[in-house]
């Protein structure tokens, strides 16, 4: 889970930009080999089943970009990790991948200043 979820502040409830948040995100990441076709509908029903709400959003994190991979995971808290230390490796892996990715966003917003 990451995102407004996480940032809900229950400690002051006169804080009412923070005090609710506006939506869950949930974020998955899938073995390679697997199709998740069907766990990708089941990731949006299961959340509404528990909360009521149908403001979910899942980023599948095998599609996302490396600047959101990276948010996700370094801001996010894992509910399930198949192994111990696969979530530490992902947050690792993605934030070598953005820094690594780095200087081809720099070029683009350049290019697209011109």
């Amino acid at each position: 889970m990451f995102g407004s979820a996480l940032d809900c502040r229950v400690d002051n409830p006169d804080d009412v930009d923070r005090s609710v948040p506006g939506d869950l995100d949930v974020a998955v990441r899938f073995e390679p080999t697997a199709s998740h076709r069907g766990d990708v509908l089941k990731l949006l029903n299961d959340p509404y089943e528990m909360t009521g709400s149908e403001r979910v959003d899942v980023m599948v994190l095998n599609r996302a970009g490396p600047v959101a991979r990276e948010q996700a995971l370094v801001r996010g808290r894992p509910f399930f990790q198949r192994g111990v230390g696969s979530f530490t490796n992902a947050q690792i892996t993605a934030i070598m991948e953005r820094l690594d990715t780095d200087h081809l966003r720099r070029l683009d917003l350049e290019l697209m200043a011109e």
